[in-house]
């Protein structure tokens, strides 16, 4: 597209590209490779070969295209669903301001994501390093911040990673949190958010009970 159109593609639809176009490459060497030797040995006569055989390349090509029309079909749907989620998030919390906007963010982040909670903490001024919750949805309602206490290494590894991802047995990694405790969690991911200067002023993190 970019050396026809000018339209770089992005890397989702180079990934799409790629994966439908090594499928067909497969398919289609394995279906040349074996097609003419099976047909050679079910029919003898020369002629009724050669009418099989173009029923067979006629056959290819549709089948190919069916192939194709449901991979892309799959694909462009997986894209999609994407972006119905990103657009989730933008709506949901479009319309808010102040207080309301983190509590719109951490609802409409695990509603997207469809995860059990979303916590939106902030980094306690100081010398004392604490945190304290802005904002938290978990389990289907939004939760006063005073009853979703923040504590615990795998927040502290949060900011000095800027980033911690556990896809599962977060528990076993930090089993002395409170909250990962309290929750039954699972999985876990957490980023670091920093201000305008570059300093690290908070956490938004989402937390399942599922891998």
């Amino acid at each position: 597209m970019k050396k026809f159109f000018g339209i770089p593609l992005a890397p989702d639809e180079k990934r799409i590209s790629l994966k439908i176009a090594s499928i067909f490459t497969v398919v289609a060497g394995l279906w040349f490779l074996f097609i003419d030797k099976i047909l050679a040995a079910v029919f003898n006569v020369p002629t009724a070969f050669s009418y099989i055989q173009i029923l067979n390349d006629w056959f290819f090509v549709l089948l190919m295209a069916a192939m194709l029309g449901w991979l892309i079909q799959r694909q462009v749907g997986e894209l999609r669903r994407k972006d119905e989620v990103l657009r989730e998030i933008a709506q949901g919390i479009s319309v808010a301001s102040g207080e309301t906007f983190f509590h719109a963010l951490t609802e409409h982040l695990a509603k997207a994501l469809g995860v059990d909670n979303a916590i939106l903490c902030e980094l306690s001024e100081g010398s004392a390093r604490g945190f304290s919750t802005v904002a938290a949805y978990q389990a289907g309602k939004r939760v006063e911040a005073r009853d979703c206490p923040v504590a615990g290494k795998v927040w502290e590894k949060v900011l000095s990673d800027r980033m911690c991802r556990y896809p599962e047995k977060v528990r076993q990694e930090f089993p002395q949190d409170p909250l990962l405790s309290e929750l039954a969690a699972e999985s876990f991911i957490g980023i670091s958010l920093p201000n305008s200067e570059g300093q690290l002023i908070g956490i938004l993190a989402v937390i399942d009970h599922r891998p």
